[in-house]
C-alpha cells in the first residue's frame, strides 16, 4: 500500500510550482496550459492520498475489530468478534438487540463506515444530529418566527402580544433497510465474508440516506435540502438550463449574514467540474473556483460535494449555500441493526440478512440556506 505521505509531499511540491506560476505577472497561454495541468495533478494526488489514508485507516480499524493489533497480537473488540460470528454462524452470542429484534451493530464496525458515508456527504456530516433514541419517532422543531414587537414611551401602555412566535418544523424518522441474501457456502469459504457483507449492509443504508438528505421529498424519505425549494430562499443563475458565473456572489448576498461566517457551498462533483472551469466575473485570469489551499474554494467559502446534489439542468437546483449545522436537521430513532433470516428465501443455501435503521431529516432554519437555481427564472 503506498503510504499517503509521500503522495502528500509530491502535491506540495507541484503546489509550489502552482504558486511560483501563479505569481508570475503576464502570463502566457502556455503558462495557463501548464496551471490547468498542475491543478488537475494536484487534485488527482489530493484524492489518492485521500483515499490512502482512508485504505491505512480501514486496515487499522478491521485490525481492532478483528483482535488483532498490526504487529500481530490481540488487543480488539468482543463485541466486533461476537457479531462477526453471528454473521458467519447464525448464531447470536451476546449481543444487544434493539426494540425491532435485530442485533445493534457494534460501534468499532459502525464508526468507520458512518465516518467513510459522511465523507461523501457533508449534509449528514455538519448538520444539526438530534438523538430520538429511546423516544418518539418524530418531533416538533421550534422555528423562531419574527414576533410581534412595538414602541413604548416610559409610561407608555405595553400591549400584551397574543399571537404565536414561534412556528415549527416536523421531522419524521422513517426506516431505511437492505436485503442481502448470500449463500452458506460463500459465507463458509469466502475469508473474511462477515466483515465485507456487514459493510456492504451498512453502506446500502448509509448510501440511502445520502440521497434522502440531499433530494428526498418526503413520504417515506427525508425531506431534502436541494428539494426544499418552497422552504429556501432560491436565486436564479440568470442563463437557460445552465450556471452562470455571477451566481456565486448572487447567493452571498442573498443569503442572512447571520449564517455567512459557517456557510458553505454544497454540489456535486459534475456541478463543481463546470464551476472551475469558470472565471470570475470581473475577470478572466482569475478562476472562479481556487484550488491553491488543496480544497475548492468560491470567495473563500468551502465548496463540499453532496455526491446525490442535483445535476445542473432545466429547472433544477444544483448549487446551495448554507449554515448546514443551522439549516438542517438529521436525526436518528434506532441505530443500524442486522437480522438473519435463513428460513424464507426459496433459493437453495441462500440466507436472507436484514440491515434497518430508522432516521430522519428536514430543512429547520430557511435563513440558513440559498439555492441557485439553472434557469433565469
Amino acid at each position: 500500500m503506498r503510504n499517503h505521505h509521500g503522495i502528500e509531499a509530491r502535491a506540495e511540491t507541484l503546489d509550489g510550482e502552482r504558486s511560483r506560476l501563479l505569481a508570475k505577472p503576464n502570463k502566457s497561454d502556455a503558462d495557463r496550459d501548464l496551471l490547468m495541468r498542475l491543478t488537475g495533478q494536484i487534485e488527482a494526488l489530493a484524492t489518492e492520498a485521500t483515499l490512502a489514508a482512508a485504505a491505512e485507516q480501514e486496515e487499522l480499524e478491521a485490525c481492532v475489530a478483528r483482535g488483532h493489533a498490526l504487529g500481530g497480537t490481540g488487543i480488539g473488540s468482543g463485541e466486533a468478534t461476537a457479531f462477526y460470528d453471528y454473521v458467519r454462524t447464525r448464531e447470536p452470542q451476546n449481543l444487544t438487540t434493539g426494540d425491532t429484534g435485530a442485533y445493534v451493530v457494534p460501534e468499532p464496525i459502525l464508526a468507520p463506515v458512518q465516518a467513510a458515508a459522511r465523507a461523501v456527504s457533508p449534509i449528514t456530516a455538519f448538520a444539526y444530529q438530534l438523538d430520538l433514541t429511546g423516544g418518539a419517532p418524530e418531533a416538533e422543531l421550534p422555528l423562531k418566527s419574527h414576533g410581534v414587537a412595538a414602541h413604548a414611551s416610559e409610561t407608555g401602555t405595553r400591549s400584551e402580544q397574543t399571537t404565536a412566535t414561534f412556528a415549527s418544523a416536523s421531522v419524521v424518522c422513517r426506516d431505511i433497510y437492505s436485503d442481502q441474501r448470500p449463500s452458506s457456502m460463500w459465507l463458509d469459504s469466502v475469508p473474511g465474508a462477515p466483515e465485507m457483507l456487514t459493510r456492504w449492509l451498512l453502506e446500502d443504508l448509509f448510501e440511502t440516506l445520502e440521497e434522502d438528505v440531499a433530494i428526498g421529498v418526503g413520504g417515506d424519505r427525508a425531506d431534502g435540502l436541494f428539494a426544499a425549494t418552497s422552504f429556501f430562499t432560491v436565486v436564479p443563475s440568470g442563463a437557460s438550463n445552465a450556471l452562470a458565473n455571477t451566481l456565486p456572489m448572487s447567493m452571498i448576498t442573498a443569503i442572512d449574514p447571520r449564517f455567512l461566517p459557517a456557510a458553505a457551498f454544497v454540489c456535486n462533483a459534475a456541478t463543481l467540474g463546470v464551476l472551475s472551469a469558470m472565471s470570475m466575473p470581473s475577470s478572466v485570469d482569475a478562476p472562479l473556483v481556487n484550488w491553491e489551499s488543496g480544497e475548492p474554494k468560491m470567495y473563500g467559502f468551502p465548496v463540499l460535494r453532496q455526491t446525490s446534489a442535483p445535476n445542473i439542468g432545466d429547472g433544477a437546483y444544483p448549487l446551495a449555500l448554507a449554515d448546514l449545522r443551522s439549516a438542517y436537521i438529521v436525526a436518528s430513532h434506532r441505530r443500524p441493526g442486522v437480522l438473519v433470516d435463513p428460513y424464507t428465501v426459496s433459493s437453495t443455501g441462500k440466507v436472507r440478512y436484514l440491515a434497518s435503521m430508522r432516521v430522519g431529516g428536514c430543512p429547520w432554519n430557511p435563513g440558513a440556506c440559498i439555492l441557485g437555481k439553472s434557469d433565469t427564472a
